[in-house]
């Protein structure tokens, strides 16, 4: 069987609209997991998904024969993992469901400020912790939410919203993608953002 050729992006925007598009695409293919339905079952999963990737990957180094396997394997388990937590914001977000295109503009901005070396550093490790506190922090706030004598719509966090850290956690995923296929370090554009 013929290798289909690689898109090489040429600057690190590129690289990140790139794999949002590959998100958002199968997400018009309604590419869903089966407790779409279901916001609790559907933030379990999303813990679960996470538990079982970080056991299997959390300092694996793949062999010379199987890096690029290795790579695309995390790549796909990154984009099934943005469209779990797209489909949640529908659940615990306030804000119409963004898409993963949408996120680019924050990341972006964030890329601007920490750099390249905060993810570079550690890899997917780091990420794999990132996601990790993001994924707890989504819990917790899920759980306060539900609990909260105030009710689910008067219940607010006294720091960062419940959009922002799922908007978080899609952005970590979309920089998995590109650590994954060995693009965080590409060269950023020019002001790209108003």
């Amino acid at each position: 069987m013929e290798k289909i050729p690689r898109i090489n992006p040429a600057s690190w925007d590129n690289a990140v609209l790139l794999q949002a598009e590959r998100i958002d695409h199968l997400r018009t293919l309604e590419v869903r997991h089966p407790s779409y339905n279901d916001a609790d079952a559907l933030l379990n999963h999303v813990r679960a998904e996470y538990d079982d990737f970080a056991a299997n990957w959390y300092g694996y180094v793949p062999e010379d024969n199987e890096g690029d396997a290795a790579a695309e394997a995390c790549t796909l388990w990154y984009q099934a993992m943005a469209i779990l937590v797209l489909d949640l914001v529908r659940f615990y977000g306030h804000s119409p469901t963004p898409t993963a295109q949408s996120v680019y503009p924050l990341l972006r901005s964030k890329m601007d400020d920490y750099g390249y070396d905060n993810i570079q550093r550690f890899g997917r490790d780091g990420l794999l912790v990132r996601l990790h506190d993001k994924i707890a922090r989504l819990e917790n706030l899920a759980h306060l939410r539900a609990t909260t004598s105030m009710g689910t719509d008067s219940y607010h966090p006294n720091h960062e919203s419940v959009d922002d850290t799922l908007r978080d956690l899609i952005g970590y995923c979309l920089i998995g993608c590109l650590v994954e296929a060995d693009n965080w370090t590409l060269p950023l554009t020019p002001s790209p953002l108003p």
